[in-house]
């Protein structure tokens, strides 16, 4: 989250890897604080959030359709997980989707070169 923030500090944007990559929608993984945030920053720059995805999808109060990792997926550029700490496993229950699936800390650290 820090070098995020520097990110910003600096001018950058994280939908910057997203424009480069040629994702125009994602999904997010995780509901927390840092799917809030990136949420936030990709509709401020014009990508299309097409929809949630949480272990705890049945509690959420969002305006976004909201799925669970086993549930069949609708379609979309890109998965971002912004649980970092899970990555590994979640990345391994969401496979099936044959969605491209990366880490918050990709695109960050992506975006920082």
């Amino acid at each position: 989250l820090d070098i995020w923030m520097k990110l910003k500090e600096r001018g950058l944007s994280i939908s910057a890897y997203f424009k480069r990559n040629g994702y125009n929608s994602a999904a997010v993984y995780g509901c927390g604080m840092l799917g809030k945030h990136l949420i936030t920053e990709l509709e401020s720059q014009g990508i299309q959030i097409d929809f949630l995805v949480d272990r705890d999808a049945e509690k959420i109060d969002t305006k976004y359709n909201i799925f669970t990792a086993g549930d069949c997926l609708p379609n979309t550029d890109v998965i971002v997980v912004t649980v970092p700490d899970a990555y590994a496993d979640i990345y391994m229950e969401l496979r099936a989707n044959n969605i491209p699936i990366i880490s918050i800390e990709e695109v960050v650290m992506e975006t920082e070169i």
